[in-house]
């Protein structure tokens, strides 16, 4: 905003206007909205050069350099002239406007007042005195029901008839320039270049005040009112009639030069602003300073103007005691002087205490324990002794005879008062360093916060730690004990470097307070309670106050009057009357919690523009209660702000979008939200505000969304969609019906004659399958006769074979007759074992009967040497099983272990027959635990047996592995 602000004015929805020599400004409490003129935009403001504004109603009449009165309505953003063509007379120059009455505006222009009749829209144009100067009207007061005065740039005081509408001109300050009019309390003030008039009717008017050129106005209360000067603002006591200049300062507390003052303005909020020349706006609230600082003055530092303060001590006759960064200091309250002791090294003192005798204590960096002589009004340094440290941060008085003196790096020492010793004392048997803050309970336990969690000494001397969750799943919200305080239902307070922590000392449950819960801050460096049980802590940003019955935090800053943002370690102090203490590194803030005053304002909430997919629509949404979009119009943001001049950054927000929100939204700061992939309906947007200090306005703003759904989803539609189903059903019926109807003829006709055809080929189906039945009938008793016969002529050979081996005596020849005839056996059990008519084989009983079978054969031959172990595979059948193979396989295998695996008889020798399947592989595994051989034996006596085994193998498309340690394992893999 440009910084000339000429001047000001407040809407009916409370948005402030700012007339400058660059455009119209609007002022939502956060920021500047710039009205600016565009020549390429008709619909522009037409000058920039503004020197009046005056809002009635719903128009903004705005007095232009070059274009004269113009108006502008802000609920349709549209600009429009008065037509001054059709009085032929140059009314581009405005000065100002000005409200006479409900009825009737006055419009002041370079040489002309204009009479605007605002129910009939006319005006009249009356022309100024002339004189050798241009002239124009200032201000305007209304005298009686028909007289107004003018106040004139150039030409005195105008005195104008509203019948006739004549102008005439008076002596009053006819020498005066710039004059500016204003009544309060029967009294006629004017205010000119040379300062300002009391003016009579019946004498000359009464130079009061010739400071400076008075500009403007403004009643701030009955008995005082403010005037702008060209050297800054003044206010006037009605009582004392006299005039006292305002000094401007910062929020450090810091004078700010003097402001050339064009214009104030107020509302019924406790705002004020003031328009300036080159310094743009500067506003003031009645609620805004909540506290008083006290900064600390020191004669031996007269150029430091922020001294940091510690810890605090009531004195006598509206003392108070001080450990500042410099030393020692006491506060005359009555007179407001400060006094600096005399301490070594100037040195931080970070201690003072009272103990049970009245006698006042101090320590600090370097000073060891210090004593104060109220005879000579000086400190004394305790001699140190056994005290290894002489940073002294704490002094806990005990009893009337000892001192606990706690040290940053030492450790903590029991001072005995009349002895003058120092004793160490160990905590928990350990030296406890930095005990920066204590607190002695209703109970006469000591509480001791330390880098390391808070220790607690109860009177039996039992000893009880608590720490911080997050190091050892403590209750505590962080380590390092900066402050401790107990309420009056006993429960322990802790300030930590990480929070606020509430301790239940009895049953040590604890509940935490951090920034996320409303804190500004999570560094507490003191805590007070005040009278109505309510927590108040000093932060790194600001002091807080915890309401307890609602857990809810209200928070101050800087900007409420505080010393700074910043405040320190162990400053904070109640004394005696309720006052509360808190110090920072700017001053202090001394105060009573129920004395507050708090800001009764609620603001006024407004959804201010609308987006769509993150661009703004032309719309103007104060003044739009209805929206309306497609279906693919889904990303839509809206952006609401709560007119709040008192410390807008604090104030909340919550909203709701009925129809899609079941419940308000969590308060935040932001202002906007963003709605994505709305289903087409019906919405109502509601959005309200909190002030700073947490006060909600239930006068909500809300503005109905509809969105519209697609052509194909629409309810007309979906009802022609259906009469359309429905007459494409009735014809798609009609259609089936007729064709159905002649189908049925030409199908009866076909199923007559394909019924012949099928009686006819069920009759040769008959015959055919009674003829094929006798065949397969015939087929079976073949199979079964040749199986017989082939049966017995194989158990015919195995008897003439096994004749001819006992009757031969070479046993070479005898044992080959004898291995033929197994083979044989094995082959006609395989026959009578396998199915004829494909049927599916049972493997695991097939193998068992074989090796069965082979196994009682060789024992005819021999004595078997061995046991035989089965373990079979359960419920292992297969459809397309070479049986014969694995039959001759076996008999293969299990005559070579009887043959060759072992050499005697025993207990222990053992046939191990396995199958199992892996996949789509049958695992048949014959294993003993005989004799074994090696592996060049298997080459070298590449007997029949083994090759059989191996072709036959090869010829199931398998594999087979032999190993022979602790034996023969053969482990054969075949496909199945």
């Amino acid at each position: 905003m440009q910084l000339n602000v000429k001047d000001l004015a407040i809407d009916n929805e409370g948005f402030l206007w700012a007339g400058t020599e660059d455009g119209l400004h609007k002022f939502n409490s956060y920021e500047f909205k710039a009205l600016l003129h565009d020549p390429e935009d008709n619909s522009s403001i037409p000058d920039d050069h503004i020197r009046g504004l005056l809002y009635t109603n719903d128009t903004l009449w705005i007095a232009t350099n070059s274009k004269g009165i113009v108006g502008f309505e802000p609920s349709k953003m549209e600009y429009f002239n008065l037509d001054s063509k059709k009085i032929n007379t140059n009314l581009n120059t405005g000065y100002d406007v000005f409200f006479l009455d409900d009825s009737t505006l006055l419009f002041a222009l370079k040489n002309y007042i204009v009479k605007y009749e605002r129910a009939k829209k006319t005006y009249t144009v009356i022309a100024l005195p002339k004189n050798n100067r241009d002239i124009a009207v200032t201000s305007v007061l209304p005298i009686s029901d028909n007289e107004v005065w003018f106040g004139t740039t150039s030409q005195g005081i105008l005195k104008f008839n509203l019948n006739n509408n004549k102008i005439e001109e008076t002596k009053i300050l006819e020498e005066a320039e710039d004059i500016y009019l204003f009544e309060a309390n029967d009294l006629i003030m004017a205010g000119t270049k040379s300062g300002l008039f009391q003016l009579h009717k019946d004498k000359k008017p009464d130079l009061i005040f010739e400071t400076a050129s008075v500009k403007c106005f403004y009643m701030f209360n009955p008995e005082t009112l403010m005037l702008g000067t060209e050297i800054g603002l003044y206010k006037f006591n009605f009582k004392t009639e006299k005039f006292t200049s305002v000094v401007f300062t910062n929020q450090f507390n810091r004078t700010l030069k003097t402001f050339d003052i064009n214009n104030i303005i107020g509302d019924d909020k406790g705002n004020i602003w003031l328009g300036t020349e080159g310094d743009g706006l500067i506003h003031y609230n009645s609620y805004q300073k909540k506290f008083n600082t006290i900064k600390i003055k020191l004669d031996e530092y007269p150029n430091k103007e922020n001294i940091s303060s510690f810890q605090f001590l009531k004195g006598r006759d509206s003392t108070l005691w001080i450990g500042s960064k410099w030393g020692i200091v006491k506060y005359f309250h009555k007179n407001d002087n400060f006094k600096l002791y005399n301490i070594p090294y100037n040195a931080l003192i970070y201690t003072v205490a009272k103990d049970l005798n009245g006698q006042i204590w101090s320590g600090g960096f370097t000073t060891g324990l210090l004593k104060y002589n109220s005879e000579t009004d000086s400190f004394k340094k305790i001699s140190s002794g056994n005290l290894k440290d002489n940073d002294v941060i704490n002094i806990i008085p005990v009893s009337k005879e000892k001192l606990w003196v706690c040290t940053w790096t030492g450790g903590i020492y029991e001072y005995n008062i009349k002895k003058e010793e120092f004793n160490e004392i160990l905590i928990d048997e350990k030296r406890i360093n930095r005990a920066r803050t204590s607190l002695i309970d209703s109970e006469g336990s000591i509480w001791l916060g330390t880098e390391e969690g808070v220790y607690k000494v109860n009177k039996e001397s039992e000893i009880k730690r608590f720490f911080s969750k997050d190091s050892e799943n403590g209750p505590l919200s962080g380590n390092r004990i900066f402050a401790i305080k107990e309420d009056r239902k006993g429960n322990i307070w802790l300030g930590t470097n990480s929070g606020l922590t509430k301790l239940n000392a009895k049953t040590h449950e604890s509940e935490h307070f951090f920034k996320q819960k409303g804190l500004p801050n999570d560094f507490i460096y003191s805590i007070l309670i005040a009278p109505d049980d309510n927590i108040w802590v000093s932060t790194n940003y600001g002091i807080s106050e915890l309401d307890i019955k609602n857990n809810t935090f209200k928070n101050f800053t800087s900007s409420d009057g505080l010393q700074n943002n910043e405040f320190n370690g162990k400053a904070g102090y109640q004394d005696e009357f309720g006052n509360f203490y808190f110090g920072g590194i700017s001053g202090i803030n001394i105060f009573k919690p129920e004395e507050i005053i708090e800001n009764p304002y609620i603001p006024r909430t407004h959804i201010e523009s609308i987006e769509l997919f993150n661009k703004p629509i032309d719309i103007n949404a104060v003044y739009t209660d209805t929206l309306e979009f497609r279906s693919d119009e889904n990303v839509i943001t809206l952006n609401f702000t709560g007119i709040s001049y008192l410390n807008p950054e604090k104030s909340f927000y919550t909203y709701k979008m009925e129809g899609f929100d079941a419940n308000w939204r969590p308060a935040t700061k932001n202002r906007s939200t963003t709605y994505t992939n709305l289903n087409p309906g019906n919405y109502t947007f509601k959005v309200k505000s909190s002030n700073d200090e947490g006060k909600w306005n239930e006068n909500i703003d809300t503005i109905f969304i509809k969105i519209v759904p697609p052509w194909y989803n629409t309810l007309w539609f979906k009802i022609l969609l259906v009469l359309l189903f429905l007459l494409a059903t009735r014809v798609f019926y009609l259609y089936k019906t007729r064709k159905i109807k002649k189908d049925n003829l030409k199908l009866e006709m076909q199923v007559n004659t394909r019924t012949k055809e099928i009686k006819q080929k069920n009759k040769d189906l008959e015959k055919a399958y009674s003829d094929v039945e006798k065949q397969r009938n015939n087929i079976e008793f073949l199979m079964r006769e040749l199986t017989h016969r082939v049966k017995n002529n194989l158990q015919i050979i195995s008897s003439l074979l096994n004749i001819q081996a006992n009757n031969m005596e070479e046993e070479q020849s005898s044992s080959a007759l004898r291995v033929a005839k197994n083979r044989i056996l094995t082959i006609s059990q395989i026959e009578n074992k396998t199915p004829h008519d494909n049927g599916i084989l049972e493997i695991d009983h097939f193998i068992r009967h074989i090796s069965e079978v082979i196994i009682e054969s060789l024992s005819d031959d021999e004595n078997l040497k061995f046991k035989t172990v089965f373990r079979l595979n359960s419920n292992l059948s297969a459809l397309n099983f070479n049986a014969t193979m694995i039959g001759l396989i076996l008999n293969e295998l299990i005559t070579n272990t009887t043959k060759y695996a072992f050499e005697k008889t025993s207990e222990t020798n053992e046939l191990l027959i396995c199958s199992t399947v892996e996949g789509n592989y049958l695992i048949l595994i014959i294993k003993d635990n005989g004799k074994g051989y090696q592996q060049d034996d298997i080459t070298k006596n590449n007997t029949l047996g083994v090759e059989l085994v191996r072709e036959m193998v090869e010829q199931l498309d398998g594999n087979i592995l032999v190993n022979s340690f602790d034996g023969t394992e053969n482990i054969i893999r075949i496909p199945i």
